[in-house]
């Protein structure tokens, strides 16, 4: 007979128990999580509100959303071995195929939590194989959760948690405990957020400390001197960001805590997923001819890309459409400059077009040419001639 072991899987990794916070997922939450009927499965809010339905407080209700999770997503291996491909790109789709990797059973927990309006966030961070494993915490590679209880931040982990036990060929499932509102000093041991605030701890530990082993990461804990800084206002103030700013400030928190290139390009990226945002926007604006709306958009975008380009490089698409901007808000500025009310205003405007068109062309000429970076070259060298003409007679 072979004795029981645990099928160790990306982001599934070998688990050692620690004590617990408390043992809020007891049998009686577990066998209600495990009986709920087909019917209520249907879709992400039908079943948190049945799950939760029966318990007055967040921490059985948290309680039972992870109960159900653990035993019914399966941890989606293939997906994992094929460089991470997402099939699942909604929770949604997580819960419809009843697998994912660690970044769809997080979405799938918070977009649950959400729908009975539990305090959620997804965090992403550096995991650790074992207490002594050395990662080179090149960019974040795992992804969990923090919870809101009576109006304090946990942690968990619920990819960990629903731990596959084999007994000869055979692979079970249960809910494992030791990733559930672990106390933030313990799940340092393996969990590194790349925002130090979501260590939840008053002295973070510093990534160099936590790729050394659990011991430094202990003996780092005893030694330091609390409080080192305030990581419920650090989250207070990221949280009352708009979405797009929180990822943004994330990712710089993440680059600054740790600044390898990779976590360097990850800002950059999100930068540009924040100007694909304010394109939609934009698009949005130019067809309901909300024009003054529209000049601030473009230059939200201007600065946006901006600030990209100094973390990542840009692709040719990203790099036309950084031109296509800076070209618009000179068209923009050029209608404007009918109202100038003295000489010096209408010369400003002027150069500032200058300004962008010549910073327009520069990026086009980077481009491998196409027609329509030809076309857009050729405008901006049009309208460049004709603002230079201009300041030739209004700076006399």
């Amino acid at each position: 007979m072979n004795l029981p072991t645990r099928l160790i899987l990306p982001c599934l990794i070998l688990l050692v128990y620690f004590p617990l916070f408390a043992q809020v997922n007891n049998a009686r939450i577990e066998q209600y999580a495990l009986a709920v009927p087909a019917d209520s499965c249907r879709d992400i809010s039908t079943l948190a509100h049945y799950l939760t339905a029966p318990y007055a407080t967040e921490l059985d209700q948290i309680s039972s959303l992870f109960a159900w999770i653990s035993h019914n997503i399966d941890y989606d291996d293939l997906a994992y071995k094929q460089d991470n491909r997402r099939l699942n790109r909604s929770p949604e789709e997580v819960l419809k195929r009843g697998k994912g990797v660690c970044l769809g059973y997080a979405q799938l927990f918070c977009a649950m939590c959400d729908s009975v309006g539990l305090g959620c966030r997804i965090i992403e961070g550096y995991s650790k194989g074992t207490f002594t494993a050395r990662p080179e915490l090149k960019v974040p590679d795992h992804t969990w959760n923090s919870v809101q209880i009576d109006s304090k931040w946990h942690l968990l982990d619920v990819t960990w948690g629903a731990s596959y036990v084999q007994q000869g060929n055979a692979f079970s499932t249960k809910a494992d405990l030791a990733y559930f509102l672990t106390p933030p000093e313990t799940f340092i041991l393996d969990h590194l957020p790349g925002d130090p605030s979501w260590q939840l701890l008053d002295c973070p530990v510093p990534a160099d400390i936590f790729k050394t082993s659990a011991a430094a990461i202990r003996k780092y804990l005893a030694n330091s001197s609390p409080p080192c800084f305030n990581y419920q206002d650090s989250i207070k103030q990221q949280l009352g960001l708009p979405f797009r700013q929180q990822r943004i400030a994330f990712y710089q928190n993440t680059y600054n805590f740790n600044p390898t290139p990779e976590n360097k390009k990850q800002l950059g990226q999100g930068y540009l997923d924040l100007n694909g945002e304010l394109a939609d926007i934009a698009e949005a604006l130019q067809n309901d001819n909300q024009l003054d709306s529209l000049t601030s958009i473009h230059e939200k975008m201007i600065e946006t890309f901006r600030t990209a380009s100094l973390y990542t490089k840009l692709f040719d698409w990203q790099i036309g459409l950084f031109a296509n901007t800076l070209i618009n808000r000179a068209v923009a500025i050029s209608r404007t400059l009918s109202d100038s009310k003295s000489t010096s205003q209408y010369v400003n405007r002027l150069e500032t077009m200058q300004q962008l068109l010549e910073e327009a062309i520069n990026l086009v000429d980077q481009l491998k040419p196409s027609l329509l970076q030809l076309q857009q070259n050729s405008q901006a060298i049009e309208y460049l001639e004709w603002v230079e003409e201009q300041l030739k007679v209004y700076r006399k």
